[in-house]
């Protein structure tokens, strides 16, 4: 398979713990590196991957038990990354803006900067609810 051409969803399941996170991003970025993908996306997708996992885990499950789909892929509109959990419903664009209108970027105990970086790295960020399924999708365009 051509590192240009379109990949097939590589899919890794997980519990959603924070030692998972770290495992679920190094997995990923491992795949990526074998597509030739360059350091500083892996980096950014590997980021992503860490700290969406770490909030489904603190957020959606309270630091209880839940499961975890993270997906990636190749496209023709550069990589995509999704998130997938079975956790309460919630609105990504509201926990986004309201993230983005904290302005206390110095109180890191105060949460959500590691979601505005994330963001930042990303040109098209998407949060939907699909039946009792919590999907965040990410869209990277390669250089």
């Amino acid at each position: 398979m051509s590192s240009a051409g379109p990949l097939g969803w590589l899919e890794l399941r997980a519990s959603a713990e924070l030692r998972a996170a770290g495992i679920l991003a190094r997995l990923v970025d491992l795949a990526l590196e074998g597509l030739a993908i360059e350091s500083s996306v892996r980096h950014d997708v590997s980021l992503a991957v860490a700290e969406l996992v770490a909030n489904v885990h603190e957020h959606e499950y309270a630091g209880e038990d839940g499961g975890v789909l993270v997906r990636v892929r190749r496209a023709a509109a550069g990589l995509e990354l999704e998130v997938e959990s079975q956790g309460p419903p919630y609105d990504l664009q509201a926990v986004l803006e309201a993230s983005a209108a904290d302005d206390r970027l110095l109180e890191l105990e105060s949460g959500g900067l590691g979601l505005r970086l994330v963001v930042a790295y990303f040109d098209r960020v998407e949060g939907v609810r699909d039946g009792q399924t919590n999907r965040t999708r990410l869209i990277k365009s390669l250089p």
